[in-house]
């Protein structure tokens, strides 16, 4: 009874699309006064949501139609957004996402979103102690970095769902099969290196995860706080998903070698360096062994 209802609500929203694309003006003009609510939605884009995440509970407190103007897109957003896990346990909770649907599924009968960017969460972008990279969001920071393993990253299963639709690694159709976009953008990230145990703040990252046709391709923008300097890592990366290997070309400004040098042989040269450095780096892994390859451009100076 829910999916026939869903499909209906489908179909008219794809007919409520068409005749706004008639009336675009007017909307503009509309939405240019604020966000128009379309709270009516919520219990479907809920449902949408769940179809991304299966193994999750996803509850949206509202819907709303938002436009920044000319340059900007039209997006769906929904606030107040809470994951929780098959026991009721909270796992996430995000403050918006903007949810991208895909035209051609709303005329067939599905609400299917295209892209999902979660909005100013807290997130967490750990090394483990096995050397895996995990990402995980919307959840509190660990208590400490060292020796952290990959299941107490909060948070990391909610994105690993999102990315195996991206990889269509778990061989899911129907809305989930529609899924070819992740950003994150304005976060709290925290990094954490378990080796190291070390931690460092990111305000205002940016991380955006696109399916291609090898796997993912994405890039980042990481604006840090290290002992009182500003520094930044930003950059582009791509994921083969057949070879299990992953590249990153980097760049970097005003990093301090002191606070970095421990994180890997490659890096401890440069930590008795008493200046900031800048510049590019790339580095290549293979995911299944750790085996990698590291290359550094760069220059001593702040700016």
């Amino acid at each position: 009874m829910v999916l026939r209802s869903s499909r209906v609500f489908a179909h008219l929203f794809g007919g409520l699309l068409a005749a706004l694309a008639l009336g675009a003006g007017a909307l503009g003009l509309r939405l240019s006064q604020g966000p128009l609510s379309l709270d009516f939605m919520t219990p479907y884009v809920q449902q949408a949501l769940a179809e991304i995440v299966p193994e999750y509970r996803v509850a949206v407190g509202g819907t709303r139609l938002i436009w920044g103007g000319f340059e900007e897109s039209l997006d769906i957003e929904v606030t107040d957004v809470v994951a929780r896990d098959t026991s009721g346990e909270i796992v996430a909770t995000i403050p918006a996402a903007a949810v991208g649907l895909s035209v051609r599924a709303l005329f067939l009968g599905t609400l299917a979103p295209t892209s999902v960017e979660l909005r100013h969460p807290d997130a967490i972008l750990a090394r483990t102690a096995d050397g895996r990279i995990a990402l995980g969001i919307g959840a509190e920071e660990p208590d400490t970095a060292k020796n952290l393993r990959v299941e107490q990253v909060p948070g990391r299963g909610l994105i690993d769902s999102i990315v195996a639709d991206l990889l269509g690694s778990d061989g899911t159709n129907g809305a989930a099969a529609y899924m070819t976009r992740l950003a994150i953008t304005d976060a709290k990230l925290v990094i954490a290196d378990a080796v190291s145990g070390k931690t460092w703040r990111a305000p205002g990252a940016d991380i955006t995860l696109v399916r291609d046709a090898s796997g993912i391709m994405g890039g980042f923008d990481l604006p840090l706080e290290v002992a009182g300097a500003h520094t930044s890592v930003s950059g582009s990366g791509r994921f083969d998903a057949a070879a299990q290997r992953a590249f990153l070309n980097l760049r970097l400004t005003n990093l301090l070698p002191a606070a970095f040098g421990d994180l890997d042989p490659a890096l401890a040269p440069l930590a008795a360096l008493g200046v900031p450095l800048s510049g590019t780096a790339s580095v290549e892994f293979t995911v299944a062994n750790g085996d990698r390859r590291m290359t550094f451009d760069l220059s001593g100076g702040f700016h």
